[in-house]
């Protein structure tokens, strides 16, 4: 794919990666509910859950949560070697949790991991450079749009992430723009198509990451880059990883690494039905999965 080899070439990122990491993880803070009607405060708490799911999760535009399909090929650029092995090592962990493969060195890449000190001089070359990478004018898959690609432009981040989707048949056949698909059972049920991830950039500032560990970096790049993650989802009401950047909490009460929250979202968005017709069949099945680690608690 042409747009790798163009995208390691205009890769002018340089500077030193985060340090080891020795940080405690946020704790959850739950709103106050009654002890008392405890299904009402069950299906308050449950209420609050779904829409904490919807709000970090980014549906597609067919409204589909994508997922990476059977193998990740992740190259890291403009990192010193130890960092960026074990930023590979982390994601590559985090993949094999679910099922994933991770595909040996040399493999075609389909997630490029860039560490800069000046990421919005990167991600405008970048873009300019390579539209196509981007998928800027959706000639080879989708992605969630012009809005939402100046956003990640004109947005500095300590991280910031960018997806491109394909349209996959039932066995995992891509399907091009203007294609057409076989359709072997019709229901109210399950869509005609399902959405995969088909590649994915990322940008890791060092000069806005500064102070978070090393671990800490590699398994936030492990969550945006396993789920489509919406890009304001730097500060949620649960002890997750995505709060690691939150401005409003001390450095030392920050996430470590990827929290039981985190890989229970992760399983229950690559356990959910594939050919969902909509993003809420998807998010209703995250949403068990998280409930389920507190029902077992109280057994």
């Amino acid at each position: 794919m042409s747009w790798i080899a163009i995208g390691m070439a205009l890769a002018l990122a340089t500077g030193q990666a985060a340090q080891d990491p020795a940080a405690e993880s946020l704790s959850t803070q739950d709103a106050e509910t009654p002890v008392s009607e405890e299904i009402v405060v069950t299906a308050m708490r449950e209420k609050a859950m779904a829409d904490l799911v919807a709000d970090i999760s980014q549906e597609t535009s067919n409204d589909q949560l994508a997922r990476w399909d059977r193998k990740i090929c992740p190259a890291i650029i403009g990192m010193k070697k130890k960092p960026a092995e074990y930023m590979a090592d982390r994601l590559a962990l985090a993949a094999y949790s679910l099922g994933l493969d991770v595909g040996e060195p040399g493999c075609r890449p389909n997630v490029l991991i860039f560490g800069t000190a000046d990421s919005q001089a990167l991600v405008k070359q970048l873009v300019a450079d390579q539209p196509l990478a981007f998928d800027k004018f959706q000639e080879t898959g989708k992605n969630n749009g012009r809005k939402a690609l100046k956003a990640f432009i004109e947005t500095p981040r300590p991280v910031r992430w960018w997806h491109v989707t394909r349209e996959a048949d039932e066995n995992g056949m891509k399907i091009d723009a203007g294609g057409t698909v076989t359709v072997r059972s019709v229901g109210r049920l399950k869509a005609n198509t399902r959405d995969d991830f088909d590649r994915a950039i990322v940008i890791v500032d060092f000069n806005l990451t500064k102070g978070a560990k090393l671990q800490a970096i590699a398994d936030y790049v492990a969550m945006i880059t396993l789920a489509q993650v919406a890009p304001d989802a730097q500060r949620i009401r649960a002890n997750s990883i995505l709060n690691l950047f939150d401005p409003n909490a001390p450095l030392d009460d920050r996430p470590v690494a990827l929290t039981e929250w985190d890989q229970t979202y992760l399983k229950g968005l690559y356990d959910a039905e594939r050919m969902a017709r909509n993003s809420k069949v998807q998010r209703r099945t995250i949403v068990d999965r998280l409930r389920r680690p507190s029902a077992e608690k109280k057994q």
